[in-house]
């Protein structure tokens, strides 16, 4: 709904996807405004889908180029694998989860995403996210801190043994069969061509099998090579401190 062409305009919106019902509700600049481009497209939204709440809110400067976003993000849920259906992929039961933060810059260009606020379980990620989309390949830099991170917030739970047809117990498949942890598969190492990317991570707490504390990790990705350095931690009465790299022909540490 609108007063005109040149007046902000009232949205609400019920609808469903995949079965899957969406609502939105909220406010968007004047039509005429996001047609021509020459004057900020405010928009105010509040969506929920797939068991999550999301809200927008903030202006374009040139919605017809997308220049000059500058927009509030947040988004929470009780668990990641209630979007499958949305995200046209499975995803996993993790949760609850919330992210918030405030995307500026120009689409197709330059994206920065500050503020980054994560939650997982008991989990926390934050800091910022630069993405520059000009290149051949997207370039992300990024600085983010963590005051205690889980790894069991972030895997999946283990598979538990089924029944089949006959309702006979199905157990659960063993690693392989040589005894190895790790398969002989070759790693999927074409991926990496696929961005460069600068990233540095600190962590106050990192819990895994043990919990490691002073956890630093930087991350270089040039062309297919991803160097690990530094990698420092400190580890029950010991410390941690090394590197690797990871490449097409070579995997060294």
């Amino acid at each position: 709904r609108g007063d005109g062409a040149d007046r902000p305009l009232t949205l609400l919106f019920k609808g469903s996807f995949n079965d899957n019902p969406i609502a939105a509700s909220g406010t968007l600049g004047a039509p005429a405004t996001m047609l021509a481009g020459d004057k900020p497209f405010a928009l105010d939204l509040a969506i929920e889908a797939g068991g999550a709440k999301i809200t927008l809110n903030g202006s374009i400067a040139d919605s017809v180029a997308a220049r000059g976003v500058d927009v509030a993000i947040a988004l929470e849920g009780q668990t990641l694998a209630a979007l499958s259906a949305l995200a046209g992929a499975p995803l996993p039961p993790l949760g609850p989860y919330s992210v918030k933060g405030r995307v500026r810059g120009d689409a197709g260009k330059v994206l920065t995403l500050s503020g980054l606020a994560v939650k997982i379980g008991g989990s926390d990620l934050g800091g910022t996210i630069r993405v520059a989309l000009g290149g051949t390949v997207p370039v992300i830099d990024a600085v983010l801190t963590s005051k205690r991170l889980d790894l069991a917030d972030f895997i999946k739970p283990a598979a538990r043994a089924g029944t089949d047809a006959k309702g006979a117990a199905t157990p659960v498949p063993a690693p392989g069969e040589d005894g190895r942890v790790f398969p002989d598969d070759p790693l999927p190492l074409e991926g990496l061509k696929a961005l460069d990317a600068t990233v540095k991570i600190s962590i106050g707490s990192l819990i895994a099998a043990v919990e490691a504390t002073k956890v630093e990790i930087g991350l270089a990705l040039r062309g297919g090579d991803l160097k690990i350095a530094p990698l420092r931690a400190v580890i029950a009465d010991g410390t941690l401190d090394g590197f690797d790299t990871i490449g097409d022909a070579h995997f060294m540490s």
